[in-house]
């Protein structure tokens, strides 16, 4: 029996159960800041087997969670690099329409004079075009060694390619070393290089703020969010680990029928065994479109689903409006091109650090719209009352706006 004072945990690593049932805490992400050794990858998966920044931080630093790298760092780049699952507030921390700040400390060869310095602040001329205006300040000099070398100070709001190596390189001074010493509001600190902590609550919301991250719809409304598309993975990945044809409609069927599925926020739980960690891997990619259109495991998860929703729900899902709650209060169906499902995608696993292939992921993306056009079950499409949002030019912020106006103007009392 705990005291009645209370004893502290660990989410990441205590279980606490009640009456022999596991409990869950409320779903939370993960945020650490690691300094990057010299000549590890920023990547999640190397398949030349070089060291990753996530063999870096090792089991202990992911503690449950599919950490991916915020950004890149060459592997002769070392310092400041965040690792988090939150893929909303790393794609606008990376995202050059918030123009987060990254700040540099670079040795350079040679003396970078007053004029250097002014081309530097002004913004120089690359291949790919002229970089935004840096920061810029001399902040040391070693005369010792031939010509001598500079340490300089840079902080920019753009994410090229080795950008702050090939500006330097413009105005004439070669990169010896370069060191990440802040991003947004962190900043490195004394962190030992190969060292790495878990980021305070004050550090993450002010990473928040610095890219204006508003609540979502569900929050906005005071309601939990389901995303149904995690039960059908789950599903999904459960049959794939048990052996079981995709084809094979009734051993799916029951495994649906057998399991008990909880959603939180963007993890999944399946008879409370989290199944989230590699859920989106592409070894389920062919299977997940077979096994969604199964009638019984559609039959199943819309039981479970409205089950989930008693209380009040924010859901997402190709089939809330017409089949799941054909009835719900209000209604919303979003759609966007082609073109920029495939770059939304693309940006999803580049976050990962994982490799796109852009040709093969437009393909996959057009087969799966076309799958969940065109099937006989629960097919692809708008209720006839839903309003219809095009997301093409809108970022998430705004698409929230819309919905939350929408459903306060029709609930306001008259």
């Amino acid at each position: 029996m705990p005291p009645p004072s209370g004893i502290l945990i660990d989410p990441d690593k205590d279980e606490v159960t009640v009456d022999g049932r596991a409990v869950k805490p409320l779903t939370r992400h993960r945020y650490l800041m690691l300094n990057k050794p010299l000549g590890v990858i920023t990547t999640a998966k190397d398949e030349g087997a070089r060291t990753t920044v996530l063999d870096s931080v090792g089991k202990e630093g992911a503690a449950g969670h599919r950490l991916f790298p915020v950004g890149r760092l060459d592997a002769d780049t070392t310092g400041l690099l965040i690792l988090t699952d939150d893929g909303d507030l790393a794609f606008r921390l990376t995202h050059p329409r918030y123009k987060v700040a990254k700040e540099y400390v670079a040795v350079v060869a040679g003396s970078p004079g007053e004029r250097d310095m002014e081309t530097l602040r002004r913004g120089v001329d690359l291949e790919d075009g002229k970089t935004a205006p840096a920061e810029v300040e001399v902040v040391g000099f070693d005369a010792a060694l031939g010509a001598g070398r500079t340490e300089v100070r840079m902080v920019i709001r753009e994410g090229r390619h080795r950008q702050v190596r090939r500006m330097l390189q413009a105005v004439g001074h070669h990169v010896q070393s370069l060191r990440r010493t802040g991003f947004g509001p962190l900043k490195l600190g004394r962190l030992k290089v190969g060292g790495w902590r878990v980021l305070s609550e004050g550090e993450i919301e002010a990473l928040r703020r610095a890219v204006r991250i508003e609540p979502s719809v569900a929050e906005r409304l005071g309601l939990a969010f389901i995303d149904s598309g995690l039960m059908y993975r789950a599903i999904t990945r459960l049959a794939a680990e048990r052996g079981i044809d995709p084809e094979d409609e009734d051993a799916v069927t029951q495994v649906a029928r057998s399991v008990r599925l909880t959603v939180e926020g963007d993890r999944v739980w399946a008879d409370g065994v989290d199944l989230t960690d590699g859920i989106y891997d592409a070894d389920f990619a062919e299977a997940l479109p077979r096994i969604s259109a199964i009638p019984g495991v559609r039959e199943a998860l819309v039981e479970e689903q409205r089950q989930a929703a008693r209380d009040g729900v924010v859901m997402a899902g190709r089939d809330i409006g017409t089949v799941v709650f054909p009835n719900a209060d209000h209604k919303f169906f979003l759609t966007a091109s082609l073109d920029e499902k495939v770059r939304r995608r693309a940006a999803q696993f580049e976050r990962r650090g994982e490799r796109v292939d852009a040709e093969a992921m437009r393909r996959e993306v057009e087969a799966r719209d076309r799958v969940d056009t065109e099937r006989a079950i629960a097919p692809l499409r708008p209720a006839p009352d839903a309003i219809v949002i095009d997301t093409d030019n809108l970022d998430v912020d705004e698409v929230v706006e819309l919905i939350v106006r929408h459903v306060e103007e029709r609930t306001r009392p008259r």
